[in-house]
């Protein structure tokens, strides 16, 4: 007897469309990670009781490094240019909070 998956041929590109899968997963992995990485550091920073320039230019780093993994995934269509861009801009605006609160925002 014959199964439904008996009667579908496999193409060819089976593994490829598997290993693109698995490495766009990869990419939205990372991107989530390193977006993490800025939220909670933003959080610890609002938390404390004072914060450096220094403390945001560590801040910034992290910032530059999830921007350049969400450019990358624009980039090769993992992620839509708009979804990129809102990310992105969130994590400017907790950056921009943060030094507003702080006091380090200067005109």
């Amino acid at each position: 007897m014959k199964t439904a998956t008996d009667r579908v041929p496999r193409s060819p590109s089976f593994p490829q469309s598997r290993n693109e899968r698995l490495m766009n997963k990869m990419r939205k992995s990372e991107i989530t990670t390193r977006m993490k990485k800025v939220f909670l550091k933003a959080e610890a920073l609002k938390a404390a009781s004072a914060c450096t320039d220094a403390d945001v230019g560590e801040l910034e780093t992290l910032i530059s490094e999830a921007t350049k993994a969400v450019d990358k995934a624009v980039g090769k269509g993992v992620l839509h240019k708009n979804t990129g861009a809102r990310r992105k801009s969130r994590m400017s605006k907790y950056k921009q909070e943060l030094r507003r609160d702080k006091g380090l925002l200067t005109a």
